[in-house]
């Protein structure tokens, strides 16, 4: 039987994504139980405004056909051209138009002006992995993250505008101003 699910979600262009590889439950006790949680393949969305998607698809475990999907809202980074998927919740964020960012992403939600430290924030578990959050695509708060930017990698391209100024203080002498970025991502650099 052919049935066709609708997840809503605001209109976007997914511009990269990551496949979340979970470790499979190494205990044998709960090897019966941890069947459904296996047979989920996940996947990090990224779309072209910079928000971060989780979508789960949740599989048969007998003949792996898909039989239920859940997508959820992230958070917002900058805009994303490729995403790598380290381990325990860290992702790769490489942007060509903004800096490149190593995040973590959380359990649990957090305000956004929050001051947690890393100490005290948890990576994915396949527990908190398993979409039982209420927060969905469309529904996420405000001030809420799931995301937290670990580090950034400064970048200086694409270079995009470049302009030599006369300095005042010295007779023959020039100075650079340069622009870099794009897509709402940018930066400028004397």
């Amino acid at each position: 039987q052919n049935i066709t699910k609708i997840l809503p979600m605001s209109q976007c262009i997914i511009l990269s994504y990551a496949q979340v590889e979970v470790p499979a439950s190494t205990s044998s006790a709960s090897s019966s139980s941890s069947s459904k949680i296996d047979s989920t393949l996940r996947y990090i969305l990224a779309d072209d405004s910079g928000k971060l998607y989780i979508l789960a698809l949740l599989r048969d475990a007998k003949n792996g056909k898909v039989t239920d999907l859940h997508l959820d809202a992230l958070g917002s980074t900058n805009v994303s051209s490729t995403l790598v998927y380290l381990e325990r919740g860290l992702l790769f964020l490489g942007s060509q138009f903004a800096d490149s960012q190593l995040i973590q992403v959380l359990e649990e939600p957090v305000d956004m002006n929050s001051s947690m430290s890393m100490s005290t924030m948890g990576g994915m578990t396949s527990a908190s992995m398993s979409m039982t959050s209420t927060l969905n695509a469309g529904g996420i708060g405000r001030h809420l993250t799931y995301l937290n930017v670990v580090e950034e990698y400064v970048n200086l391209g694409p270079i995009v505008d470049f302009d030599l100024v006369p300095t005042t203080h010295q007779h023959h002498s020039l100075d650079h101003t340069n622009s870099t970025g794009g897509a709402g991502n940018g930066n400028g650099n004397s």
